[in-house]
């Protein structure tokens, strides 16, 4: 396997497409954002922080960059919401079916739904973790569908099961619609020491897809994000829940909702290191 210093390439590394197990797939849109704004610039940012991430996990006592990872061009995000959805699946799609690995980095929410639909034609028994402060459980929002406070909605009417970490914040009807738990099992920010946690990812299959809206980490840690929520994750709480995932098969990951801030480093840099440990975790280098 061909690896090559590129400072444009996750972890400042590029491997040819053809040799590569995992897929970062930048999606800078910000076309549906509904406070602060930024989330367009957000997968470039990650990548840049990335150089700077050490290639040794010293957690997992690896190198994941050894497993082949190519950074992919990004997508073209012009058009409407549901076209940037459409191209996101297609794309998504397209990395499944050469057996790779997407790690798509956001741009904002909304489109996870077309991962999600692109890797359930795929995996027919797929679930999703969602780590979020928000439910994203409303049908429409400012008159679009599509919307990134309407990802969930779409998500579940896919018939995918879904459990929701972290949230603390939701509309009355988003919170009724979550307490039927049909489709959906929602573990809220203030059980997660409680049984509900473990009750909740019970409801994971072996198939998972993972989406990590930043910011279900509280500020202190991300304050770099449109729709920020007191009281969330630490960066130690979401890598346990990641680890919490081994035995089960990923399929493919989502970062979303990084609004970077000018002069400001360390939330890109922890979306980096984050992205780095899953893809060791996940998609590990083959062993000798």
């Amino acid at each position: 396997m061909g690896f090559v210093e590129d400072p444009g390439s996750f972890l400042g590394v590029a491997c040819p497409e053809d040799e590569a197990r995992v897929a970062i797939l930048p999606v800078p849109y910000a076309g549906t954002v509904s406070y602060g704004t930024g989330t367009d610039k957000g997968p470039a940012a990650i990548i840049a922080a990335s150089s700077q991430v050490e290639l040794y996990e010293a957690r997992l006592c690896a190198e994941p960059y050894k497993t082949g990872i190519a950074t992919l061009a990004p997508i073209d995000v012009s058009g409407t919401d549901r076209q940037v959805c459409s191209r996101v699946e297609a794309e998504i799609g397209r990395i499944l079916d050469r057996g790779m690995a997407p790690m798509m980095l956001g741009g904002e929410h909304s489109i996870t739904s077309g991962a999600v639909k692109a890797a359930l034609q795929r995996f027919p028994d797929l679930s999703v973790l969602h780590l979020d402060a928000h439910l994203d459980l409303r049908d429409e929002y400012r008159g679009s569908p599509f919307s990134h406070a309407c990802v969930m909605r779409r998500v579940r009417e896919l018939g995918v099961p879904i459990v929701s970490l972290g949230v603390r914040s939701g509309s009355a009807e988003e919170w009724e619609l979550a307490a039927t738990g049909k489709g959906i099992a929602v573990c809220p920010r203030w059980s997660m020491d409680d049984l509900g946690f473990e009750q909740a990812v019970a409801g994971l299959g072996d198939t998972v897809y993972v989406t990590l809206d930043v910011d279900v980490m509280d500020p202190a840690v991300i304050p770099a994000t449109g729709t920020p929520e007191p009281d969330g994750l630490s960066y130690a709480e979401v890598v346990e829940i990641l680890l919490g995932l081994t035995g089960k098969r990923v399929v493919g990951m989502d970062i979303v909702e990084l609004a970077p801030v000018d002069g400001l480093h360390a939330p890109q840099f922890t979306c980096a290191s984050l992205a780095h440990t899953a893809i060791g975790l996940f998609w590990p280098p083959a062993t000798d």
